[in-house]
């Protein structure tokens, strides 16, 4: 019984998915600083290109194919389910 609800749901999110494109990844925009001087009052604005640290961008979706979109959608189904909550 759950089998079958399970490659139900597969089938529906893989079908989804292959429908419905994963957006695009907008352009990261560069970090903009600012500061106001307490004796002067006058604002200073600095704006950085780079990240001071190394890092990764998310996982872009639209390089992942249809099916394994939809069984990262059951794994996050799955750790919901009542079986999985933990009372201390």
């Amino acid at each position: 019984m759950e089998r079958v609800k399970v490659q139900k749901f597969l089938a529906g999110m893989t079908e989804f998915y292959r429908r419905t494109p994963a957006a695009a990844v907008p352009a990261r925009s560069p970090l903009v600083r600012s500061i106001t001087s307490e004796l002067t009052g006058t604002e200073v604005t600095v704006e950085e290109d780079q990240v001071p640290m190394a890092y990764e961008d998310d996982l872009q979706l639209k390089r992942v194919s249809p099916p394994a979109r939809a069984l990262v959608e059951l794994a996050l189904v799955l750790f919901n389910l009542n079986e999985f909550v933990y009372v201390y």
